[in-house]
Order: C-alpha cells, then structure tokens, then sequence
C-alpha cells in the first residue's frame, strides 16, 4: 500500500529482466487501485528508456490484452497504449494506430 511511482521506477531501472515481468504483473493486477497499476505500467515504460531491455513479445500481447481491456479504466488503457508504441515496433504501432483510430 506504500508503494510510490518513484519506487517502482528506481526498481526498474536497476532490476532488469526478472523486474520487466512483476511490472506487469502488477499493472495487470485488478487488486490494485488503478494508480498503482499506472505506477507499474510508467516504471515498466522507463526499464526500457534507462536500460537495454527488449520488449518480448509474449508482454506486448498482456499489454495489448491490458490496453483492450475495459474492465480497465480508460486513463489505464490509454497508458498502455502509449507504452506500447513507445517500446514496440512498427508492426505495434500500425495495431496502436488502427485501435486509436476512429
């Protein structure tokens, strides 16, 4: 309950791969409110901007899944969305688009 965005964040960008997956167990995660899930999802975003990590694409997919989700609140999956098309690829963010897109 006294988890803050900044933690996450510093976890992040020292925690590598095994972090990567937690992080999006926990924006995933219905039992947390929906800030904390949006705390996960931001420190996830900034694993890859401070590290090498690559995007898998089994965590594309639960993003995809999160994303399309609207059992999730809208700021949530616009969140998402915007994590997608930062670490993904072209091929990602042709889906993003077409998703957005009137």
């Amino acid at each position: 309950g006294k988890i803050q965005e900044l933690d996450l964040v510093v976890a992040a960008i020292i925690g590598g791969e095994a972090l990567a997956n937690t992080l999006i167990d926990l924006a995933t995660d219905k039992g947390l409110d929906a800030e904390k899930q949006r705390f996960a999802l931001r420190a996830y975003s900034m694993a890859f901007e401070k590290t090498h990590l690559k995007s898998t694409k089994e965590r594309t997919e639960r993003l995809f899944a999160m994303a399309e989700n609207a059992e999730f609140d809208k700021f949530h999956r616009e969140e998402t969305y915007l994590t997608i098309a930062q670490i993904g690829g072209a091929e990602e963010a042709n889906r993003v688009a077409k998703a957005l897109s009137p």
